[in-house]
């Protein structure tokens, strides 16, 4: 699993011009990036040039919300009966995280996951803000792409997600045993992506995590993307640094400002991995990777490691352009330039929709 990145306080602010030659500028930002701590979330700081004063580390500690209250009595599901988590019978244990665990839960004939999240851990590890950006989001949207949050709950001891359940397992998981995925596959996927990223951007949310490890496969499938600790609402920029090394931007690592440009950036590695089997900037250690990085914003070029199409290689450089406001999706036209990409030509948009799709393309997973 790839860890996913800290807010880096030491990056540049954004607009800064610099006479340093692209060697030295590339090492100078390096460093400052070695510095950075991997690993959960930190609170989102929205200003281009941070002050790491006591009285603005009391603000932002004050700024942090309080989780919602949720029904005493146990989950409030869609038909307004209120279940006690002690009448789901327990399946099987799904997954073991830092500070949580999703088990395989049963109700009434139906097979949820339910996603345990210890008080004290969430308090210590500081992600009070990552599970209400999470919460929110899902709250907010309702999509077939997006994983859909039921209802919610809270004792003593843990905060509870009921969770729709993707029985499909991992999308990471099937791209670990078949190494690669051919374009057909990956041109499903890819369309469920864009179409679930559309919807987030629809309503002024960025994702900025997008990655294998953040795709479920429903039981016909699907796509259903997951994980919005990272989601955030932005109608212009925001500063905070987060993500997956391999997966970040430059504006983010540059800390110039970003908005929904970086998940059509993370859009264009995603396709790149799942057709190569890996990412285009995969180094031996992760000062490496945003090396790579920033050199490929500067004067890069992207390598094929294994064939592809041309048509897929423009589209994964259109989503990759350097400048976030080059980027296919960043025009006025938004996803419907992707869409009309001639990589996808042909492929029923309406259809994936529905979504009717008939899977004989996903043969080979």
């Amino acid at each position: 699993m790839k860890p996913a990145m800290k807010k880096a306080g030491g990056l540049k602010a954004g607009g800064r011009q610099r006479q340093a030659s692209v060697k030295a500028e590339l090492d100078a930002t390096v460093a400052r990036l070695a510095t950075m701590d991997l690993g959960a979330v930190v609170e989102e700081d929205d200003s281009p040039a941070p002050s790491p004063t006591a009285a603005a580390a009391a603000a932002a500690a004050a700024a942090v919300p309080v989780m919602q209250k949720s029904d005493p009595r146990g989950f409030r599901m869609p038909n307004g009966k209120v279940v006690p988590p002690g009448d789901f019978k327990e399946i099987a244990i799904l997954g073991v995280g830092t500070f949580s665990r999703v088990r395989m839960m049963q109700y009434n004939g139906v097979t949820y996951a339910m996603k345990m999240m210890k008080k004290q851990k969430v308090d210590q590890l500081k992600q009070k803000t990552h599970i209400m950006n999470e919460k929110e989001t899902m709250i907010e949207m309702n999509h077939p792409f997006l994983l859909r949050l039921i209802s919610t709950y809270k004792d003593s001891i843990y905060l509870y997600m009921l969770l729709e359940l993707c029985q499909g397992g991992e999308l990471f998981s099937r791209l670990l045993e078949l190494k690669t995925l051919d374009e057909d596959t990956t041109r499903f996927y890819a369309g469920c992506i864009v179409l679930g990223l559309e919807a987030l951007h629809g309503k002024d949310n960025i994702y900025r995590d997008l990655k294998p490890e953040n795709i479920l496969l429903d039981s016909q499938g699907y796509v259903k993307i997951v994980d919005f600790g990272f989601a955030k609402k932005v109608t212009d920029r925001t500063y905070t640094t987060c993500g997956t090394p391999e997966y970040v931007s430059p504006e983010m690592l540059e800390h110039d400002g970003h908005n929904k440009a970086t998940d059509y950036w993370t859009l264009g590695i995603f396709i790149y991995e799942c057709l190569c089997g890996t990412t285009p900037f995969a180094a031996n250690n992760y000062l490496n990777t945003y090396d790579k990085i920033l050199a490929y914003a500067k004067r890069g070029k992207l390598k094929w490691p294994t064939p592809v199409s041309q048509e897929v290689q423009s589209l994964i450089c259109g989503l990759m352009a350097p400048k976030p406001e080059a980027r296919l999706g960043c025009q006025p036209a938004g996803c419907d330039d992707i869409k009309r990409h001639p990589w996808f030509t042909g492929f029923d948009w309406d259809a994936v929709r529905a979504p009717l799709l008939p899977l004989r393309i996903l043969a080979r997973v």
